[in-house]
């Protein structure tokens, strides 16, 4: 087994890079072939990992309003947002 690596050759990159070593940590199967992770994750399986993520640095994970609070602003919803639907892809997370 090996650690994914992101090469970037500017520091405005550094986001980018971050989430794609997170995604490919989060999603990818331990058994895949190179490169093989699904382009496209449920809001409750992509919501846990950044609440992970956020336990890791703080201590304490997300509450459901952290959540939905960041899903209406990294994908543009209204304040009516269904947290149980949607499906969302990695370019998504990237852009």
């Amino acid at each position: 087994m090996s650690l994914p690596v992101v090469v970037t050759s500017h520091g405005s990159q550094e986001a980018q890079a971050v989430a794609t070593i997170m995604w490919d940590n989060a999603f990818g199967n331990r058994d895949r072939t190179d490169f093989s992770v699904p382009n496209s994750v449920s809001w409750a399986e992509l919501s846990q990992v950044i609440s992970d993520k956020f336990a890791q640095v703080t201590g304490r994970g997300l509450s459901e309003d952290h959540l939905r609070f960041l899903k209406q602003k990294a994908f543009r919803y209204g304040t009516h947002c269904n947290m149980l639907q949607d499906e969302h892809t990695r370019k998504e997370i990237l852009n």
